[in-house]
């Protein structure tokens, strides 16, 4: 359910919401009802004159919503709509629109939600707080990151193929990285404490066609198996290519 009311701080948050919002809904009913104070009649004028709004009746306060009229105003059913109250009735769309058509859904949702998670605990939390609670952070310190790197089985952080791993890593862009991160742990966000809790530990894969083998995770330990590669072009276009194959199955 989305609440309109918002403090300064989340107004700017919520800027991307409200221009879609005003994009899409709001403006078009809005200028759609720019129409002269007075009755009933003028409004259907109006609509006669312009062809109306999709899904607004304007000479009342009624829409069609999902096929159905829906009044806005149950107390004062067929209540005219004029010039004077067309922002009462735009208030009252969007009302409907963002909550009383989802109520039912969002009751399920919420029945749900509060099954897994604690209620009184997440009245602690401030909406942000809770979001990185639920699904983690999404700005990373990548150095921290390989700093929390271990290595084993004749793997050390001066070893040829682990140097050429990092300077690939740092070539990746942003988006590539959580991929990694993803491949690594199975999620793209790092944990609600910071990526510092990540700790990766990097072993070698030898096979005798290391030059065609890619890279493997153990998600649940994040362990990252290594092959050794002859090339940072081998290990770009290896690393890059196990990236890819892993966004078809995410968490």
């Amino acid at each position: 359910m989305v609440s309109l009311q918002c403090n300064r701080g989340e107004q700017e948050n919520l800027l991307p919401v409200w221009t879609t919002v005003w994009l899409g809904l709001v403006q078009p009913v809005y200028h759609t009802l720019t129409i002269p104070t007075g009755s009933v009649q003028e409004a259907t004028q109006f609509r006669a004159d312009t062809g109306g709004y999709d899904g607004v009746q304007p000479d009342c306060r009624t829409i069609i919503w999902d096929g159905t009229d829906v009044d806005l105003d149950p107390q004062t059913p067929g209540k005219p709509l004029t010039g004077q109250n067309k922002k009462e009735f735009v208030e009252a769309y969007v009302n409907h629109a963002f909550n009383t058509s989802v109520e039912s859904l969002f009751q399920e949702f919420k029945r749900g939600f509060f099954l897994v998670c604690e209620q009184d605990l997440v009245r602690l939390f401030r909406p942000e707080e809770l979001q990185g609670v639920l699904v983690g952070q999404d700005v990373h310190d990548w150095e921290k990151f390989k700093q929390n790197t271990s290595y084993g089985w004749k793997y050390h952080d001066r070893h040829p193929t682990i140097q050429m791993f990092w300077e690939v890593f740092d070539e990746l862009t942003e988006e590539q990285r959580k991929d990694f991160l993803r491949f690594l742990t199975g999620y793209r966000r790092a944990p609600i404490l910071g990526i510092d809790q990540v700790k990766m530990k990097v072993f070698a894969i030898q096979s005798g066609t290391c030059e065609q083998h890619f890279p493997e995770s153990e998600t649940c330990h994040s362990n990252l198996y290594l092959p050794f590669y002859s090339t940072k072009e081998i290990m770009r276009d290896r690393l890059t290519e196990a990236l890819l194959a892993d966004t078809d199955f995410t968490l």
